[in-house]
């Protein structure tokens, strides 16, 4: 339950271009889908609990390899304010 909630909490901080939407989006995706998966453990259905690992098996990644582009990209805040020093 704890990784589905801290998905869902984080996915406000990611907004701006397209790329951190997408991450938006996904997170609350995942987060939705491995909450909802809660509920086949509630009434004892497996079928139901494969909702929840599509989330954290199959979106997951996804997003994981999307902050990992999105990290990839940023500029630290420090570097830039040692560029500007420099400069």
């Amino acid at each position: 339950m704890a990784f589905s909630l801290v998905l869902l909490f984080a996915a406000p901080v990611f907004s701006g271009n397209r790329l951190a939407t997408s991450i938006r989006v996904l997170l609350v995706a995942s987060g939705a889908l491995a909450l909802g998966g809660l509920s086949g453990v509630i009434v004892g259905d497996m079928q139901l609990r494969n909702i929840g690992i599509v989330g954290y098996a199959g979106v997951f990644p996804v997003v994981s390899l999307l902050l990992a582009i999105l990290f990839h990209r940023t500029t630290p805040r420090e570097e830039t304010a040692a560029r500007r020093l420099i400069a």
